[in-house]
């Protein structure tokens, strides 16, 4: 039972990993079409603080995989297979 838990967390993972790795590469070359380093490589206060706004806005940070929420929906089959093997069965 616990490895079918972790097979289908395992395809979870598989699944969901490229996604959001593509979607964060998406917004963050939509940050840099927006709002583009200036040719000298010299950034202004107003231009970071811009930056900083919309990456904010997209959530591209890396928070989200500190998120205890996002962790337990990916690793929910897991769970709930050692749930399942550490409860005795009634039958």
């Amino acid at each position: 039972m616990l490895g079918h838990g972790a097979f289908f967390t395992a395809v979870l993972v598989a699944i969901l990993l490229p996604l959001v790795l593509a979607w964060r590469a998406q917004a963050l070359a939509l940050v840099e079409r927006t709002l583009p380093l200036p040719a000298s490589g010299l950034v202004d206060e107003d231009g970071l603080a811009a930056r900083s706004r919309m990456e904010a806005q997209l959530q591209v940070s890396a928070r989200f995989l500190r998120n205890p929420i996002a962790l337990l929906s990916v690793l929910s089959p897991l769970v709930t297979a050692l749930v399942t093997a550490l409860v005795p069965s009634g039958a």
